[in-house]
């Protein structure tokens, strides 16, 4: 078959891998070895990463339950008119208001609502178990979304290093050879020359 009637990936595979190509340097050897080297540590970085993965929703997961259990969401009340809405502000506004904790206890702060909402109006907030303000507590698809990004995110930055790596050698092997080229034209170009004449 004639390398014009192969496919990409098998042009691509030859351009690589040089197999016994009697024209191979041994530069071009090494090339080929570090891209397979490469191409073995990205394969077994699959596992890794899922490993990493692993741990990482284990223990959101965990942290995921105390939230649940430790935070609540309630109504807080608006004790002034919210902002007026504006093209160029942002989505909330800060605004006092008050709210009770899961006691009945009374709490006083500012609060994230939305532009042109009246004084009174109620807005959802989450709460501890103290009453203090906090931020939604982490779900069980939020433990999964995390672990996830965490594993896609540990085998691209190992693969980015492969790739970088791969790209310095194979710099360096095209510099050596382009030297050795020069080297061997410096002598062979005199006599080419002299010849022409």
């Amino acid at each position: 078959m004639s390398s014009q009637s192969a496919s990409p990936a098998a042009r691509l595979v030859r351009s690589v891998f040089h197999g016994r190509n009697p024209l191979t340097r041994g530069g071009d050897r090494v090339e080929s070895a570090v891209a397979l080297v490469a191409l073995v540590v990205a394969l077994l970085g699959v596992p890794i990463a899922a490993a990493v993965g692993s741990e990482v929703h284990a223990r959101e997961s965990v942290t995921s339950v105390q939230q649940l259990g430790a935070r609540h969401q309630t109504t807080a009340t608006l004790l002034e008119d919210s902002p007026p809405g504006v093209a160029t502000a942002g989505i909330t506004a800060d605004v006092q208001a008050v709210w009770r904790a899961p006691d009945g206890t009374p709490h006083r702060g500012v609060v994230a609502a939305f532009h042109d909402l009246k004084a009174g109006s109620e807005v959802p907030v989450w709460i501890d178990e103290h009453g203090a303000l906090t931020t939604p507590p982490l779900t069980s698809e939020g433990a999964v979304i995390t672990a996830v990004g965490t594993a896609a995110l540990t085998w691209l930055g190992l693969v980015l290093v492969l790739c970088v790596t791969h790209l310095l050698v194979v710099q360096a092997i095209r510099r050596r050879h382009l030297a050795l080229w020069e080297r061997d034209w410096a002598v062979v170009e005199p006599e080419w020359t002299r010849r022409r004449r």
